[in-house]
């Protein structure tokens, strides 16, 4: 994903509805009504994992919900970044979290983040990830990662406090098909 890229609404993604309000749940509570998390006694931490097959809308979903909620998105791809030595992958995560901190309700959109933090051999790029994760979550920034292999990433990325909802977009079926075109 691009910043470039034109932002869908949630009307052009008539098959995400359900993932749509979801989506737009956790993100409206921790963005306006923290305090309601925490009396109920659970974190305001918004890190998100969406799957799905590739093509199926991940990245457009987030942009259309952050749109709604007048939330800024900060893009990234995964394989982008890991193809990086590692303190050139860790400058731009860390220039992409200030960018996200500065932003009104930010939002780090991650793509294709299992190639950031694989299951095998994470290595060091995946603990400089864990860290900036964390300190952006803190700090109220939502971080949200997209897959089509959730199986591939690191399942301490999955942990309290980190990615911790996940929502899975499916692959249409013939009538979202039809209606879609």
């Amino acid at each position: 994903p691009t910043a470039s890229e034109p932002v869908p609404s949630l009307e052009d993604l008539p098959g995400l509805r359900a993932q749509a309000h979801q989506l737009t749940e956790l993100l409206d509570l921790g963005f306006h009504h923290g305090e309601i998390l925490e009396r109920l006694g659970t974190t305001v931490a918004l890190g998100v994992l969406i799957t799905g097959p590739a093509g199926s809308g991940k990245s457009s979903l987030v942009r259309a919900v952050a749109a709604t909620l007048e939330a800024g998105v900060i893009p990234l791809w995964g394989p982008e970044i890991a193809a990086l030595t590692n303190d050139s992958a860790a400058g731009r995560l860390r220039q992409a979290a200030s960018e996200a901190r500065a932003a009104k309700h930010g939002v780090l959109l991650i793509a294709d983040v299992d190639a950031l933090a694989p299951r095998e051999s994470p290595g060091p790029l995946a603990t400089v990830f864990r860290q900036v994760v964390t300190e952006l979550l803190r700090s109220g920034v939502a971080v949200i990662g997209t897959t089509s292999r959730p199986e591939s990433v690191d399942p301490t990325l999955h942990g309290p406090a980190l990615l911790e909802h996940e929502i899975a977009v499916p692959l249409p079926d013939a009538a979202l098909r039809r209606e879609q075109l």
